[in-house]
């Protein structure tokens, strides 16, 4: 069982791989059909990024005991640079969240 530092190792490793693979793609790729079915690349990627800032937002909240869940506003259409930023951004804010969980 991991413990909140591993876990956050775990999850900065895991999104920190994903933003390597999607920013050595070309933008073209971005719109391949994946696995999911009804999703390119770009859902996926824009997805990962959005539940990151999401569940960041989830660990911020239950720091000062709100347990509330964060509204989603749906993914937004983003292009592919934009795309990119959101993830980064939702590693960053995930990063922070569970740095401030570790410290409690």
């Amino acid at each position: 069982m991991f413990d909140l530092e591993g876990a956050r190792r775990v999850a900065l490793r895991e999104l920190n791989a994903m933003i390597s693979e999607v920013e050595a793609l070309y933008a073209a790729l971005f719109d391949r059909a994946t696995r999911c079915q009804g999703w390119v690349v770009r859902d996926v990627v824009a997805h990962t990024g959005l539940a990151a800032l999401r569940q960041a937002e989830a660990f911020r909240r239950a720091q000062v005991g709100n347990m509330e869940p964060p509204e989603h506003p749906g993914v937004p259409g983003l292009d592919v640079a934009g795309t990119i930023a959101q993830l980064h951004q939702g590693v960053q804010e995930i990063d922070e969240a569970l740095a401030g969980l570790s410290r409690r």
